[in-house]
């Protein structure tokens, strides 16, 4: 998610470098295809964030924008956000492109 490729490449490939996946783990980094006219639909300015608390997504928050970040976090840190925070929740899922 949010992977460019180089300008001059028409076609490579892109790992998952932050998958929630510790770094113990024996599993190897999935390699996705990607070619230029998706590479093109990702804007240069666009940031994957992990989110793991909602402060960082308050309004007037230094940590994230709407407008620059997408917010990325684990199935964990999702159930536990929605279980405790289930309106906060909501509306950051609203403001945030969240992955």
């Amino acid at each position: 998610m949010g992977k460019r490729l180089c300008c001059d490449a028409e076609s490579g490939e892109v790992s998952e470098d932050d998958s929630g996946i510790s770094s113990s783990s024996r599993r190897k980094a999935q390699r996705r295809r990607l070619c230029r006219e998706l590479s093109d639909l990702v804007p240069p300015f666009l940031q994957v964030k992990t989110l793991n608390d909602l402060m960082a997504t308050a309004p007037n928050s230094q940590t994230m924008n709407p407008m620059q970040h997408v917010a990325m976090l684990n199935e964990t840190t999702a159930l536990r956000l929605t279980h405790t925070y289930a309106q906060e929740f909501g509306q950051t899922s609203r403001n945030y492109v969240v992955w």
